[in-house]
């Protein structure tokens, strides 16, 4: 299962999406990549990850640029 994000880049660095349980625990780094100031597109990953609800939060280095929440389910083909 894969799904991707959008985002404008204030600078170019080290992105990283991270995925938080409700509790909390980090639960996956589903990027940790360079990227170029501007619009980027990131293809996720997601089929290690178990159905429910998470937050997930967006670092360009090391500073938060997005947190925000994702349902991940499983949908038919």
């Amino acid at each position: 299962t894969a799904g991707f994000i959008r985002f404008i880049a204030p600078a170019a660095g080290r992105c990283e999406v991270r995925l938080y349980d409700a509790t909390g625990n980090r639960v996956a780094t589903l990027a940790n990549i360079q990227v170029e100031p501007g619009e980027n597109t990131l293809k996720l990953d997601f089929s290690n990850i178990r159905n429910g609800v998470y937050i997930c939060e967006l670092l360009i280095n090391s500073e938060r640029i997005f947190v925000g929440r994702l349902i991940k389910t499983n949908t038919p083909d």
